[in-house]
């Protein structure tokens, strides 16, 4: 793996804007994450996030003194974009900016097709899908993805006029890129050396994910996400604060992590995935006629079983194939011993 040893100014500039509107929830819901690892959240939360606080609070001030006509206008296009506490949404967004930088300085250039193919492939891990041609093919397409319908809403209005909004993103983002650097600056001396050699407290769960889902193996650190760990088919995202909570399982860490693969063998596609890979590999296609349900369909799907552990991908001559994770199935019937014997 590739481990950048920047952060990602696009990344982080999105990120703290989202940040800054939602900083209380945002607290709150990671205070009780950890509390739920059975650790002490707010003390947690006080001894070792000093630099992201310190980080977080010269962007929410330097936001705050913005208060020109510009600004109220490009204000007014904020909600579409950030104003959800989920962030599914705007995790879309990202990822396919931060694969398509240029679009920073040619978005006027770029077609609405294109754009649009960009978002698809994102919403489908990089397995390409005929056009869709149409708003019924396009709503056809969301209702089976497995997000919320707030979720599905947005990205329908984003495919439709997939230039007007990315301009909108992209105008907002430009104008916040000089808070980030100041806020950057802030806690720069704190944070150079953790960006020096992150990578040696990567734990293995990453690292696997890395090697299963994404193409190209490049690792880009984030701080406005402390604790976040993303991987998608373009690379991977990682908290520069993750480290500080690997190891740590507790019962009732274990206990979500059962419910939510207990979930996905609860619905009968994905169940009926696992059962056609335990015959042999497949890839999407095969998958997708067998089941007869779209390739779209099939790989999101499949990144909810690759996330449970569940499924695993070879490639063999140039060819991505998905088998059952024996290790996986073998993992969930350990957990129920171990809490319900």
């Amino acid at each position: 793996m590739k481990f950048n040893r920047t952060l990602n100014p696009i990344g982080e500039t999105l990120g703290l804007i989202y940040v800054s509107l939602h900083y209380d929830a945002i607290k709150k819901e990671l205070i009780q994450a950890i509390n739920d690892l059975g650790i002490n959240g707010a003390e947690f939360y006080q001894k070792n996030t000093k630099i992201y606080e310190t980080y977080v609070q010269a962007f929410m001030k330097l936001r705050k003194q913005l208060n020109n006509e510009h600004y109220q206008e490009l204000r007014e296009k904020e909600p579409f974009f950030f104003e959800d506490e989920n962030i599914d949404f705007l995790t879309v967004l990202l990822s396919v900016l931060l694969r398509n930088t240029h679009w920073q300085h040619e978005i006027d250039t770029i077609s609405e097709n294109t754009l649009r193919k960009e978002i698809i492939c994102d919403l489908v891990n990089g397995i390409s899908l005929p056009q869709l041609k149409g708003t019924q093919e396009l709503i056809a397409f969301l209702d089976a993805l497995d997000i919320d319908q707030g979720c599905k809403w947005k990205l329908l209005k984003l495919l439709q006029s997939p230039q007007l909004y990315f301009k909108q993103l992209i105008q907002i983002l430009e104008y916040h890129l000089p808070l980030y650097q100041q806020a950057y600056s802030a806690i720069q001396e704190q944070l150079i050396p953790m960006l020096s050699d992150y990578e040696k407290n990567i734990g293995n769960a990453f690292s696997d994910l890395m090697h299963t889902i994404s193409k190209d193996q490049e690792v880009t650190p984030q701080l406005v996400f402390p604790f976040s760990q993303l991987v998608s088919y373009s690379g991977g995202y990682y908290g520069l604060l993750s480290s500080l909570l690997i190891g740590v399982k507790q019962p009732e860490w274990v206990r979500k992590e059962l419910l939510l693969k207990l979930k996905s063998l609860g619905d009968k596609s994905k169940f009926e995935i696992l059962e056609s890979l335990k015959k042999e590999p497949k890839c999407n296609i095969d998958l997708a006629d067998i089941l007869h349900l779209t390739p779209a369909t099939i790989s999101y799907h499949m990144n909810t079983l690759i996330t449970c552990n569940l499924v695993k991908i070879k490639k063999e001559n140039a060819k991505l194939y998905y088998c059952i994770s024996e290790d996986g199935i073998q993992s969930i019937i350990k957990d129920l011993r171990n809490i319900l014997l």
